[in-house]
């Protein structure tokens, strides 16, 4: 996760519902944890780093706002994130530690993850090479095939849910607070009202409609979309004009957008972003597999070098002068080391002047000699 801050930027209110401090590196404690610092404030919940102290482990530790703890749909919402996550066992989604409640605020303990945020990335990263993309969009499928297994959608895949470890390349999904089971529920969802994010939805969430799994991939394509080429698919100027166009519009070709990326992968996507469910690929395992192929094809035509075809020809760069120093010494000494050769060349071009001069002697005599008795023979 992003470097955590303490207490800049934070204010009395926000951290109000906080035990005081007992260490000079505290915000405040809250039951077991010591809120060490801010990682980040959602819509709805604050997000701290905290130490555990009964196993003296950092976590991220998410709060319910204070101004949500009475509302309807989003204290259902947050308790449900932390159950459906918690079901979840997987390297690319964040672990749950704990769920529970202090005083009047749930909480939910996940594990600390130290790295950014993908959108974080994509800021200092805005082009990346294919070559590092599909690792991270391998690892983003193979966490929504493990909450799929488990029947669940996310509903909110975007770059600020999506966690990258630049180091080790580990890759996390985050915020299941938009979660459902496959089956509809439409208990935690008012009536008339659309979750998600405009720009990573897809037309049947867009419209308020029945969602499965491929809903989540068509939010991946997205993000698969903005990863190769640095642009969103589908833009507007406010929400409904994004939400129309999602709906409606085909965005450009990625390899059209992005000459380096594989026609394979910009068919993938535009799959990925099929209007229609059926469309789309059916099953994350076949993502997953696709782009293990890319990424194969990627690798193979990197490493391809031309064979020579004599083992004892070995094609070596042409140096310059200016690149080889040693280059022009040599040129140099080449009239010098050339001496033998002329030489020998020398002699052989002298034997055959003196055996060609006495012959072409001979013809020239004879020559005459035959015109001179062809004229006395005529007279």
């Amino acid at each position: 996760m992003a470097a955590p801050s303490m207490a800049n930027g934070s204010t009395a209110a926000e951290l109000s519902f906080l035990e005081p401090p007992q260490k000079p590196d505290e915000l405040g404690r809250f039951g077991y944890y010591r809120i060490l610092g801010w990682l980040g404030r959602g819509g709805m919940s604050f997000v701290f780093l905290a130490e555990d102290v009964r196993y003296l482990r950092k976590v991220a530790l998410k709060v319910l706002k204070p101004e949500f703890l009475t509302d309807e749909d989003a204290r259902p919402r947050f308790i449900r994130e932390a159950q459906l996550t918690a079901k979840i066992r997987h390297d690319n989604i964040i672990t749950i530690h704990e769920v529970g409640q202090v005083g009047d605020f749930p909480f939910i303990a996940m594990e600390y993850f130290a790295g950014v945020m993908l959108a974080q990335w994509l800021e200092h990263h805005p082009h990346p090479p294919i070559a590092q993309v599909l690792p991270i969009a391998k690892a983003i499928v193979k966490g929504l095939s493990a909450a799929h297994a488990n029947g669940l959608i996310h509903r909110d895949i975007k770059p600020t849910n999506i966690m990258l470890d630049d180091r080790t390349g580990q890759v996390k999904i985050l915020d299941f607070g938009l979660a459902r089971a496959i089956k509809p529920d439409v208990s935690l969802t008012r009536k008339g009202f659309i979750v998600g994010t405009p720009a990573f939805m897809s037309p049947e969430q867009a419209r308020g409609g029945q969602l499965d799994a491929r809903s989540d991939l068509f939010s991946f394509g997205i993000l698969l979309y903005l990863m190769c080429t640095g642009k969103l698919p589908f833009n507007g100027n406010h929400s409904l004009e994004i939400l129309t166009a999602v709906c409606t519009e085909h965005p450009k070709p990625a390899h059209e957008r992005n000459h380096t990326v594989p026609f394979a992968l910009s068919e993938l996507i535009a799959e990925l972003l099929g209007k229609k469910r059926e469309q789309r690929p059916k099953f994350t395992r076949e993502v997953i597999e696709r782009l293990e192929a890319i990424e194969q094809d990627l690798a193979r035509t990197a490493s391809t070098v031309i064979e020579p075809s004599n083992r004892d020809t070995q094609i070596t760069p042409f140096p310059s002068r200016r690149t080889d120093p040693d280059l022009g010494e040599a040129l140099r000494q080449a009239p010098e080391r050339q001496r033998p050769l002329r030489a020998a060349r020398g002699w052989k071009s002298s034997l055959l002047l003196y055996l060609a001069l006495p012959l072409g002697l001979a013809l020239v005599f004879y020559g005459l000699l035959f015109l001179f008795w062809l004229l006395t023979r005529s007279n």
